[in-house]
């Protein structure tokens, strides 16, 4: 179906749309919806089209998402714009952007705040969103908020603070000096309440940072 966009590629066309003035915030998340994504797109290239997969288990239920083992839910979503199709895997997030799973504990082997559970219908319904939104930036849509402006993870992008900035460099210098595991827990005491005070995205990076520590000095989780 030709558009009026037609002359032109859809990248370069939905690259160019600027998203910096839909972004939202809630909490200290920032985040442009699923919906502006998709009617930004829809106007500029009414052909587009989008599909959520299903799958089908072993008993034949035809469901909307599929799972592994370990409870790790993912959901599948294709958009179809001008003739070509993008689709994306994703996986079941928290609102911390952890994979929801039946496992007790998270990759840096800390309590899941949940206590470890299957993800719900609602659970699956926020992933599908968050796939569209992704797959619509493969196309060019809001990837430059991908490419470094701010740290994106589906249809949320984090924006740190400048507290968030400086505190996180406090700790990169800190774990830098760091030659042992004694050394790593000092930091990680002496810092504890910073890090309460953190946003989510910050203490994720925290999290890495210690971990990456704890990689390059050979120590054992």
């Amino acid at each position: 179906m030709a558009t009026k966009n037609s002359a032109k590629s859809v990248w370069e066309v939905l690259s160019k749309i600027d998203c910096k003035n839909h972004i939202e915030k809630k909490g200290d998340i920032s985040y442009v919806s699923w919906t502006y994504a998709w009617a930004m797109t829809k106007d500029t290239f009414p052909d587009a089209t989008f599909t959520k997969h299903t799958f089908t288990d072993n008993q034949q239920n035809v469901l909307p998402f599929m799972r592994d083992y370990k409870g790790n839910t993912f959901v599948q979503v294709s958009v179809t714009i001008q003739g070509e199709t993008i689709t994306e895997v994703y996986p079941v997030m928290d609102h911390k952007m952890q994979a929801i799973n039946a496992e007790k504990k998270n990759k840096f082997n800390k309590e899941k705040f949940d206590g470890g559970r299957i993800p719900d219908a609602t659970d699956i319904n926020s992933a599908f969103q968050r796939a569209l939104t992704k797959v619509l930036a493969y196309f060019g849509m809001g990837i430059h908020v991908y490419a470094g402006e701010d740290i994106p993870i589906g249809n949320i992008f984090f924006k740190q603070s400048e507290d968030d900035r400086k505190h996180l460099e406090s700790y990169q210098l800190a774990l830098k000096s760091c030659k042992d595991a004694k050394d790593i827990n000092a930091v990680w005491k002496e810092k504890s309440p910073v890090y309460q005070k953190l946003s989510s995205s910050a203490q994720l990076e925290v999290e890495e940072l210690i971990k990456s520590t704890r990689t390059r000095l050979k120590i054992a989780a």
